[in-house]
Order: C-alpha cells, then sequence, then structure tokens
C-alpha cells in the first residue's frame, strides 16, 4: 500500500486516515463510481478488487479517477477483511498516461 501511495499525486486530505468510520469501509466494494469498478474477491472475499474503467481515454489518468482510486484504496486499506488488494487496467491498456494538461505533483517524483 506505502508504494503504491507513493505513486499518487498530492492531493490534500486524499488519503487522511478515517479512523473507526464504517460507512467508508463499506462503500468500495461494489461502490458507483465514475472511473474505477470495485469489488471483493476471492472465497472469503477477502480481495480487493479495482479497475481502472476508462475505456474511451485509455484509462488516461485524471483528476477525478486518482481521487476515486486513493477513496477506494482507503476503504480496502480500512477493511479488516481485506488482506491483498490488486489494481488493474481494461483489456487493451493498463493506463495510457495523464488526461488534459492538469499539472499535478507526483510524491517522490524527481
Amino acid at each position: 500500500m506505502a508504494a503504491l501511495r507513493s505513486l499518487l499525486p498530492c492531493v490534500p486530505g486524499l488519503l487522511r486516515p478515517r479512523h473507526g468510520c464504517a460507512a467508508l469501509r463499506t462503500f468500495a466494494a461494489g461502490a458507483k463510481f465514475e472511473y474505477i469498478i470495485t469489488e471483493k474477491k476471492g472465497k472469503a472475499h477477502n480481495v480487493g478488487l479495482i479497475q481502472l474503467n476508462r475505456p474511451k481515454a485509455l484509462n488516461a489518468l485524471c483528476k477525478g479517477l486518482i481521487t476515486e482510486l486513493s477513496q477506494a484504496l482507503q476503504a480496502f486499506e480500512e477493511d479488516r477483511a481485506v488482506g491483498a488488494i490488486v489494481l488493474t487496467g481494461g483489456e487493451k491498456v493498463f493506463a495510457g498516461g495523464q488526461h488534459g494538461s492538469g499539472s499535478w505533483a507526483v510524491r517522490g517524483a524527481v
């Protein structure tokens, strides 16, 4: 999780700990997002699956996708039943780069 967090842009407040927030825990699996699909997999439903879902843009990263990804990662991380998180792209491409002219810093980037 820490390695994935280091790749996310610095968007204030997205990954702040929300201890004891039951609503956040329940929304991750099966929640309705615009840019990602989330669900729990495995016999014990202990694997969080996040799929990028912007096929027309070849899953190009945008602020909305990054925001949703951060929310889903936080929710899965706080879910004690989830032991692993899998992040996947689409059928054609994992992620086609950054969409638009927006500039956001990436943690750890030189």
